[in-house]
């Protein structure tokens, strides 16, 4: 059927396509319709064939990906969780039963945002970050290496329950997720970390008010845990507060930074470990002397102006009242000194006790008032001269008159 020395597979689909016809004694055309569908069957033998019911194809793995394998992967079988959460009931503390457990704390402080007199608080926002040791979260590591998680495995945990004592308002910042940060070491070392923004009560005292000094604390406390359960201390003393070098307040000075702690006691729980974080400010006096000192001064120093008008210009006094007039320097003098000490007072608490700038600003405005009374006086007393003096006028014109008449009736 082929042709002696024909070219022919010994295997294949050429085979059978051979064995069919001789191929040299077919027609052109066919003969290449026929060399062009062996070609493609050659092909499609070589690629590599598919399993069913798979994707694309599989490559091999490229020797980056073997560096660090995927820790998270499901494996077949029984999964074997790093952490052993759901074997413990994180409900109770670490160590429940025994010796009270040592919580460290540290704090960096990134912004003092604002201190109100009127309300008597502050706001400000800072990193907290609690430190202790919990058995149960230990896992087998060669390299030593912490693990970091977020927000989400907190809630799975026993984490101590800090809270701010005399805090009037305070919220975990949750953009663009929860600002909360989990690391745990092999040997059950968890560090845990917040960034919060917390408005707390300060007792300021305005006594010396605007050359004061005030000392505000933020203060930490466990609120179920006692001094027995849980050890609230400051991990590294005084190095345990850091704050940033770009905070600033616009009417404070921040002087300084310190911490302390000690016990404080409630009659129907018990002892409780208490953290403060102290700071002082001293008020900046540069604003009230432009706003309030300098424009009472010069109001004072204007109400003399009326000391230097002749009690007999009218023409340069206007009056207040249709009986009784005043100097018109007087009247603006006091009325500016009214609307500064009701500006002071509105941008501060009311306090029974008087302020240094309610001393100053009160001698001003009677030193005003005054200037107002003198004029008022110097015109009651002039009026009054001018009366006698009129009366006497009257009556020497009576007793010359009646002595001219006397001196005529001689004559006559």
């Amino acid at each position: 059927m082929v042709k002696p020395g024909g070219i022919c597979p010994a295997a294949g689909p050429w085979k059978a396509a051979c064995s069919i016809t001789d191929i040299h004694r077919m027609p052109y055309f066919p003969r290449l319709i026929l060399f062009l569908f062996c070609l493609m069957v050659l092909v499609e033998s070589r690629k590599p064939k598919r399993r069913r019911g798979t994707g694309p194809l599989e490559t091999k793995p490229s020797h980056l990906y073997k560096k660090n394998p995927d820790m998270t992967k499901i494996r077949h079988g029984k999964p074997q969780p790093l952490l052993r959460v759901d074997d413990h009931d994180f409900t109770m503390r670490p160590a429940f039963g025994g010796p009270a457990i040592p919580v460290g704390v540290d704090v960096q402080v990134e912004s003092l945002d604002s201190i109100s007199e009127v309300d008597m608080d502050f706001t400000m926002t800072l990193y907290l970050r609690h430190y202790w040791k919990d058995e149960r979260l230990a896992f087998p590591s060669a390299s030593n290496k912490s693990m970091t998680f977020d927000g989400r495995l907190v809630k799975k945990i026993w984490v101590p329950d800090v809270f701010f004592v005399h805090s009037k308002r305070s919220f975990i910042h949750d953009t663009t997720t929860d600002n909360i940060m989990l690391r745990v070491f092999p040997d059950g070392q968890v560090l845990y970390s917040m960034r919060i923004t917390v408005t707390a009560m300060c007792n300021m005292d305005f006594s010396h008010f605007p050359l004061d000094s005030q000392t505000c604390s933020l203060e930490l406390e466990s609120y179920a845990y006692t001094d027995e359960d849980l050890m609230l201390y400051w991990k590294n003393g005084d190095e345990s507060l850091k704050t940033d070098e770009k905070i600033s307040l616009s009417q404070f000075l921040i002087q300084k930074f310190h911490t302390t702690s000690r016990l404080a006691f409630y009659s129907s729980t018990g002892w409780y470990n208490r953290l403060y974080i102290n700071f002082t400010l001293r008020r900046h006096i540069f604003f009230f002397l432009l706003q309030t000192y300098f424009p009472a001064t010069l109001m004072v120093m204007l109400s003399w102006v009326s000391f230097w008008i002749d009690r007999r210009a009218v023409p340069a006094r206007v009056s207040l009242e249709a009986e009784l007039k005043l100097d018109i320097a007087g009247i603006t003098t006091v009325l500016t000194m009214s609307t500064i000490i009701t500006g002071v007072n509105a941008s501060m608490p009311r306090v029974s006790y008087i302020k240094a700038v309610d001393i100053y600003l009160w001698v001003s405005f009677v030193f005003v008032f005054l200037s107002v009374l003198e004029y008022a006086a110097v015109n009651y007393l002039t009026t009054v001269q001018e009366r006698k003096e009129r009366k006497l006028q009257e009556k020497a014109r009576e007793v010359s008159f009646i002595s001219l008449l006397e001196s005529m009736l001689l004559v006559g």
